[in-house]
């Protein structure tokens, strides 16, 4: 998680607005403590998406409740 974080944190630009853009983000190890530093430590807008829906919907449920807008897309 901590390199993950610092890669976003290291090659971002630092004087404007972020929109930050992860699929397939479940995939790494503590992704949900890095999106809410992400959330908190500068200006972004964040969008996450992946395949594994119920996998991500009950990790949103709990990690980041009230903070985000869920669009289910069917085949």
């Amino acid at each position: 998680m901590e390199q993950f974080y610092q890669y976003i944190q290291d090659t971002r630009p630092k004087d404007k607005k972020v929109y930050l853009f992860f699929d397939e983000v479940q995939l790494i190890n503590g992704w949900e403590k890095a999106i809410n530093s992400f959330r908190v430590d500068f200006p972004c807008d964040i969008y996450i998406t992946g395949s594994n829906a119920s996998s991500l919907s009950s990790e949103f449920a709990t990690l980041l409740a009230g903070r985000y807008v869920e669009i289910k897309v069917y085949p």
